[in-house]
């Protein structure tokens, strides 16, 4: 393992790229070319076949900061997808140009899938703030980062409750899709002269891809060398700025209120640390798919259901308007109208269900009378009498007609308010 250079920096420490490779020979050209960038950065290097592999079917593990995983089209595990990691070893151990070169190289590729985790880090020598008095002030009370709920700290302390080998403040659940982490470079790396403290922000999913496509993008639309490097910086200090914000809680209530962050401010020593220019970025859901193709969908999956129900609520809507005793005649022109209503519908749902003939059916009970008003003439086969509308006998004035395809108007004696 190659020795990280004690040195500021504000970079990527982290980049995992997942590719589509079902065949045998889009896997060779992606491990081809994984072999290509390593000899850029680390001509002395080599790539070892590791043993084990938890999501994929093999791995290969290159000395200084690279990974390549990748499993066949038929495997169990993530089948015809590779993986190609980039470590903080190789992000410590090559050039700004050469980070450039790698992201140019990996937005236009055509095999890419996804940017599944990206992430940035801030390193500062002699910091003015440690990892552990970031420590004590979020136990404290006094500070706090903007955005999270769940926060734990982690680090080993002695009988004295001394920190053995430095404190970590970890910010974010560890499954979440966003984390921050401030913790002691010098005590992680231990043969650091000087001290440091290391601010990181873990990306993974819609986040990671969405910040590695915009940092990508400005370092490959910038006019020139100097201009493609200040864009890498700024949009590094930018995704810190947004998803790694201190704020000083002296003077916020306990518990917090909800609108705690309202007004409050970074402290000054982070002010001093990262530049606070902020071009936040934002991620939207997926755009919904078409109203027919979402329908195409459904009745792919619940056609012969729905047929099922349409017919009974149909059904059951008839009878209810021929069992009413003030339900007016059905004149031929609606009758006629359902009817080709109904074969349309059960039509429809035959030719997406698979059948090639017949018709959805219904039981002879079912079918409506060909006799308008059927009821209207023998009170001892008419509906229940609602006692509130009778005022003068079976002779008084009827209600209003009653709105049965609609739901509304009138009495209805079927389930409240049933639509179709």
């Amino acid at each position: 393992m190659a020795q990280i250079p004690c040195e500021p920096s504000l970079r990527p420490d982290w980049l995992s790229i997942s590719f589509k490779s079902s065949s045998d020979r889009t896997r060779q050209n992606l491990f081809d070319w994984a072999q290509v960038v390593s000899d850029r950065y680390c001509p002395s290097g080599h790539w070892e076949e590791q043993p084990n592999c938890r999501y994929f079917d093999r791995a290969f593990q290159f000395s200084n900061g690279m990974r390549f995983e990748s499993s066949g089209g038929s495997s169990h595990k993530n089948p015809g997808f590779s993986l190609i990691s980039f470590t903080g070893e190789f992000w410590a151990l090559s050039s700004v140009g050469q980070q450039i070169r790698l992201l140019e190289e990996l937005i236009n590729k055509k095999s890419r899938f996804h940017f599944t985790r990206l992430d940035v880090q801030l390193t500062t020598l002699n910091p003015t703030q440690s990892a552990e008095q970031i420590c004590e002030d979020v136990a404290q009370g006094r500070l706090w980062i903007k955005g999270f709920r769940n926060y734990e700290q982690k680090g080993v302390r002695d009988i004295n409750d001394k920190p053995t080998s430095g404190l970590s403040a970890c910010f974010g659940a560890a499954t979440s899709n966003r984390r921050a982490i401030s913790y002691n470079k010098q005590a992680e790396q231990k043969n650091w002269p000087t001290p440091a403290r290391r601010d990181e922000v873990n990306l993974l999913g819609d986040w990671g891809e969405a910040h590695t496509v915009k940092l990508a993008k400005a370092v490959i639309g910038a006019a020139s060398e100097t201009a493609a490097i200040e864009a890498f910086t700024a949009n590094c200090s930018s995704t810190l700025a947004q998803h790694m914000q201190y704020l000083d809680l002296n003077g916020v209530a306990r518990p917090r209120p909800k609108n705690w962050a309202r007004g409050r401010k970074p402290p000054s020593w982070w002010r001093e640390d990262l530049d606070q220019v902020v071009d936040p970025v934002t991620v939207t859901r997926k755009p919904q798919s078409d109203v027919e193709v979402r329908f195409e969908h459904m009745k792919t999956q619940w056609a012969r259901t729905f047929a099922e129900y349409v017919t009974e609520r149909v059904a059951d809507r008839k009878a209810t308007a021929l069992s009413s005793p003030w339900s007016t005649p059905l004149c031929s022109s609606s009758h006629t109208q359902s009817e080709r209503t109904w074969r349309s519908l059960s039509d429809g749902f035959r030719r997406s269900s698979g059948r090639t003939s017949g018709r959805l059916t219904r039981s002879p009970s079912q079918q409506p009378s060909t006799t308008p008003n059927s009821t209207s003439d023998n009170p001892s086969k008419r509906g229940k009498w609602d006692s509130r509308l009778l005022t003068g006998g079976p002779n008084s004035q009827r209600p209003p007609k009653t709105q049965f395809l609609s739901g509304r108007g009138g009495h209805d004696f079927g389930p409240k308010n049933p639509r179709f």
